[in-house]
């Protein structure tokens, strides 16, 4: 949390940062390591966003599908985030190749 709150403090006292920032993520795989809760995720995200509301940062989650997948879908989080920011990382898989299973996956998720 320390380094989130110099980051932020950092892009509110940087005048050029609003103009080459394209984007604040939170964690890596947050949600697939079970970092914290998804509603806990999501409440970080929105009071990030609200942070950086007057220099129009967006903010996202690094996150795999799986990890969404994991906590029900994570509505609260994908809610939250102004883009998704998804990791496909086929090589998890000692079966992957390419990633035509995964695009079948994000057109088509398995019930």
């Amino acid at each position: 949390m320390t380094r989130r709150d110099v980051l932020l403090a950092t892009l509110h006292a940087n005048p050029k940062a609003k103009f080459v920032t394209r984007g604040v993520q939170f964690g890596s795989e947050p949600l697939y390591d079970n970092v914290l809760p998804h509603a806990e995720l999501a409440q970080q995200v929105l009071l990030a966003k609200q942070n950086l509301s007057d220099v129009n940062i967006p903010v996202t989650v690094s996150e795999l599908a799986y990890g969404y997948q994991e906590r029900g879908g994570a509505q609260d989080v994908l809610d939250a985030i102004d883009f998704i920011n998804i990791h496909m990382l086929p090589f998890f898989s000692q079966n992957a190749s390419t990633g035509k299973f995964l695009i079948r996956f994000l057109i088509k998720r398995p019930s």
